[in-house]
């Protein structure tokens, strides 16, 4: 199977993701698609098979497919549910603990998300839970944590690097290993090509309740411009189906409480309306998110001239988007996000020094794992034999195959 898949099953994995799903809809798709298991597998491999599960049951499409495709489907969900409800169950405690000593928190990411606009807890993949709390409670939080027994993992950077050179404390893991909590300071890093006010994100949040314990969430529009901007800033675009489901789930779901105006506000040049517009358009067209058209053209206009660096990062970003890691591979993962960050960071309108640039380094770095002693010789030898050498094994395998 080609990294994308079937054109087919695409088709149909797309149609059932859609937040204004309908059954007429996913049985024309699921006709066109008979067996139903591979879609139902790369489902799973991109983290929405939950919500792939959830949807089919919503609209009694569940039977379209084999009875052994709906029982996996039916496990993927179930476990989700387990795995989410444990997480769901530490959140409370953390609330009620940070709540008894007078510290404020903001839900973030797939807490925010699971149940407050998904409408249900198994659908949306919680890898961790991050809370975002006031620059003043950071020590506290920490403290209270470790407290109770949580530990910093530490195994990825120092607990110094995260304190000076990222928007989160060091991770800290429960006692019994089941939960990673992140405690934010911001939700972009200082480093990061864009700004967004931290103050301003805290002056528009929403009273929620988790359990017996009042928290807060993002406002519509934030949390709108955070699930966007999100993978953009972290250089992520293979696979990442889950975050253009959060997209097009929450415009759906919120509609007109979304601030369209402010949004456009908060993105006043082509540096910061690039790393927006592009996954609104993505979950746009490839979920039909109710995204009006004036917002887009308007983004659009923002992010000019672009020319055919524009087209290339909308083409290759849409369809890396459905591509599931296991199929793609980690290395060539690796090369369509590098390649997609370096056009997304293009400053001229072709794209193609970005191109080139990224594709010399790949070269390089495969160069390098072939032949590790040539030295200064080893630019030479990766652009003029190197690119031979991969030929020749990938016609090796194909013989073999």
């Amino acid at each position: 199977m080609s990294a994308g898949g079937d054109r087919r099953e695409t088709a149909l994995l797309l149609e059932v993701c859609r937040p204004d799903r309908q059954a007429e809809r996913i049985r024309r798709a699921f006709g066109e698609v008979p067996a139903g298991h591979g879609v139902v597998t790369r489902a799973i491999a991109l983290d929405v098979g939950p919500l792939f599960f959830a949807a089919l049951r919503e609209v009694a499409c569940l039977d379209e497919f084999p009875e052994q495709t709906r029982a996996t489907l039916s496990r993927a969900y179930y476990r989700e549910a387990a795995v989410n409800a444990r997480a769901h169950a530490r959140l409370e405690e953390v609330l009620a603990w940070l709540s008894r000593e007078g510290i404020d928190t903001v839900l973030l990411k797939g807490a925010a998300l699971a149940e407050p606009v998904y409408g249900d807890l198994a659908v949306r993949h919680m890898r961790d839970l991050d809370l975002l709390v006031p620059e003043s409670g950071l020590r506290s939080t920490q403290r209270i944590l470790e407290g109770h027994g949580y530990v910093r993992s530490e195994a990825w950077h120092s607990a110094e690097w995260y304190e000076t050179a990222h928007h989160h404390l060091v991770p800290m893991h429960s006692p019994d290993g089941a939960v990673t909590i992140e405690v934010h300071r911001h939700i972009v890093r200082s480093t990061d090509p864009i700004s967004i006010d931290v103050h301003r994100l805290w002056e528009r949040t929403r009273a929620v309740r988790i359990g017996t314990t009042d928290t807060r969430s993002l406002a519509p529009v934030d949390l709108l411009l955070h699930a966007a901007v999100h993978r953009t800033l972290a250089g992520e675009f293979v696979g990442q189906m889950q975050t253009l489901c959060d997209i097009a789930t929450i415009v759906h779901r919120f509609g007109s409480d979304i601030d369209w105006d402010d949004l456009l506000e908060w993105a006043p040049g082509r540096k910061a309306a690039k790393y927006l517009a592009y996954p609104l358009r993505w979950a746009a067209a490839l979920l039909h998110a109710p995204v009006p058209a004036a917002v887009m053209t308007d983004l659009g206009a923002r992010m000019a001239p672009t020319g055919r660096a524009h087209a290339l990062l909308d083409r290759w970003g849409r369809a890396v988007s459905t591509w599931p890691g296991a199929v793609t591979s980690p290395r060539r993962a690796w090369l369509w996000n590098d390649l997609l960050v370096a056009l997304l960071g293009a400053n001229h309108a072709s794209g193609v020094g970005a191109i080139v640039g990224v594709l010399s380094r790949g070269l390089i770095t495969s160069a390098r794992k072939t032949v590790p002693r040539l030295g200064v010789f080893l630019p030479i030898y990766a652009v003029a034999i190197h690119p031979f050498v991969l030929v020749w094994r990938w016609l090796a395998r194909r013989r073999r195959r």
